[in-house]
C-alpha cells in the first residue's frame, strides 16, 4: 500500500547559487527566487500526488507525466485557450450589433431600418476585425 500524502518526504530542489549570482541576482533575489522554487516544488509534488490518487483509487501509486501536466494546470489555474476579457467584451458587441443589424434588415423600406442596419453592420465588423485580427497578436 502506497504512502498518505502526509507521510511522503517531499523532494527538494537543489539550486546553485553561483548560476543565479551570474545571472544578477542579488542576495534578496536569491533567497527569494530559492523560496519560491521550493514552494512551488512542493505544491506540485503534492498535486500531482493528488492528481494521480483521484484518477488510481485501487493501483499501486505510478505518478506519469500527464498527472504532473495536469498538476501544474491546477496550480497556474489555466484552462485551455481561456480567452481574454477583451476578446468576450468585442464579441459580445458584435453579437449586440448583429441583433441591432437584424433589426434594421427587417425595416429597410423606413429610413431609420436601413440607417440601423448599416451603422450596426459596419460596427459589428469592426468589432469582429478587432477580436479576430487585433486582439489575438
Amino acid at each position: 500500500m502506497s504512502k498518505s500524502l502526509k507521510e511522503l518526504v517531499k523532494p527538494q530542489p537543489i539550486i546553485d547559487e553561483k548560476l543565479l549570482t551570474d545571472a544578477g541576482f542579488i542576495n534578496s533575489g536569491r533567497s527569494k527566487y530559492q523560496e519560491m522554487v521550493r514552494a512551488f516544488s512542493e505544491e506540485l509534488f503534492e498535486k500531482s500526488v493528488l492528481v494521480c490518487e483521484a484518477n488510481n483509487h485501487e493501483t499501486e501509486r505510478e505518478i506519469t507525466g500527464e498527472h504532473v501536466n495536469r498538476a501544474t494546470h491546477i496550480i497556474y489555474g489555466k484552462t485551455i485557450d481561456k480567452p481574454d476579457k477583451w476578446s468576450v467584451l468585442f464579441q459580445i458587441v458584435e453579437l449586440v450589433l448583429t441583433a441591432g443589424a437584424g433589426v434594421g434588415a427587417s425595416n429597410l423600406t423606413e429610413t431609420w431600418g436601413a440607417i440601423t442596419f448599416g451603422v450596426c453592420l459596419a460596427f459589428a465588423v469592426m468589432s469582429f476585425v478587432v477580436r479576430n485580427v487585433v486582439l489575438k497578436r
